[in-house]
């Protein structure tokens, strides 16, 4: 996976430049131009996105130990990437509210908190409802001193009872039509969990919305 990864880069990178050497330079006598040039440009977008997640599913196979742990505050956290989602917030309006005082810091791998909520998030943006408004509540607590991390959505929600056994399994989509993906998040979530000896939670109805307990230590 990482030499795969590695290797289809530069091919790609060199599609990339070809096409906007196309797009700038060719003229084409062709109705459906625009459209053919913008499929092109999402099936770019497409493929390098998904490379880029394998490099990144190849990083997640480290040893928990190689990575350095330390007191985290939840909130830091969750700002940056607020911060980074600002613009899928604000197109579809979401409303995020946060509450960490139940356990506003805690030890842990820094980026990989960061990782793990930037993907639940995401998702919880990417299939959201049509007909509301997303709502989403992330709240932090202790359960039996263990801390959790906790994102609840009124989205599209899963069928829990068909889907739920393939729920964290690579390249594994159950909303295609909502949106772009390569179903590479929650694997990595998961993965990023169970690596600190954590475990995942998940309650879900279809239409209603989504609630991800996230038990980050064993």
């Amino acid at each position: 996976m990482y030499a795969a990864s590695h290797d289809l880069r530069q091919p790609v990178h060199n599609l990339r430049g070809l096409f906007e050497e196309l797009r700038r330079s060719a003229t084409f006598n062709d109705p459906d131009e625009a459209q053919l040039l913008h499929l092109f440009d999402a099936s770019l977008h497409a493929l390098a996105t998904t490379i880029d997640d394998l490099a990144t599913v190849v990083q997640t196979g480290r040893e928990p130990g190689e990575q350095a742990t330390e007191r985290v505050v939840v909130q830091e956290v969750a700002d940056e990437v607020l911060q980074t989602l600002l613009p899928q917030i604000v197109v579809v309006q979401a409303d995020i509210q946060t509450d960490f005082s139940a356990s506003p810091s805690f030890t842990y791998v820094r980026s990989n908190l960061r990782t793990i909520l930037l993907n639940l998030l995401t998702n919880a943006l990417k299939y959201r409802h049509p007909a509301r408004t997303p709502q989403i509540q992330v709240r932090t607590y202790l359960a039996a001193e263990q801390p959790v991390l906790e994102v609840q959505d009124n989205g599209l929600g899963i069928d829990m009872e068909r889907h739920g056994a393939e729920l964290f399994q690579l390249f594994r989509r159950f909303h295609p039509h909502a949106g772009e993906g390569t179903g590479v998040g929650l694997f990595l979530v998961n993965r990023l969990v169970q690596a600190h000896g954590g475990r995942i939670e998940v309650e879900s109805q279809e239409g209603q919305g989504t609630t991800f307990r996230v038990f980050l230590q064993g």
